[in-house]
């Protein structure tokens, strides 16, 4: 008796809603940002591999049948990243936006994430480079001053 009543009380004999499991994982994912606070008030900026590794650890708990997500991988994605890097890769003429239509599966979702990832990550390259070449001018241009 006392066994029993241990696993119903510690145990529990409820199977997992996978439902609510996964409109948690959705919100978790809906959450994380480019740029963030830590604990200690710190900004944080992630790199857009290291939010796309963050995205694929929780995507890992989704079913497999993507049609009940309320998100879609590739678009909470974007709206994740800077909206510097989210315009440049928007405005790239080399960039071919992922269609959103057909994406009912996981493993779509997947392949449309990995796709804008690659863009982001191309064009958070080049605003990196940009960045590192004003700075250099404007070190030279205060010893010129």
């Amino acid at each position: 008796m006392y066994l029993n009543a241990c696993r119903k009380i510690y145990v529990g004999n409820v199977s997992v809603d996978t439902i609510t499991s996964m409109m948690e994982v959705c919100r978790k994912i809906s959450e994380l940002r480019h740029d963030w606070k830590d604990k200690n008030g710190r900004q944080v900026v992630d790199m857009p591999e290291e939010l796309f590794t963050k995205i694929i650890a929780l995507a890992r708990n989704l079913i497999d049948c993507a049609r009940g997500w309320p998100i879609q991988l590739c678009s909470t994605y974007y709206t994740a990243l800077s909206s510097s890097i989210t315009n440049l890769t928007m405005a790239s003429r080399e960039y071919t936006t992922q269609s959103l239509i057909g994406l009912d599966t996981k493993t779509s979702q997947l392949e449309a994430l990995q796709h804008v990832r690659e863009g982001a990550t191309l064009h958070h390259k080049e605003l990196t480079e940009e960045d590192a070449c004003r700075e250099k001018k404007l070190k030279t241009m205060i010893r010129a001053s």
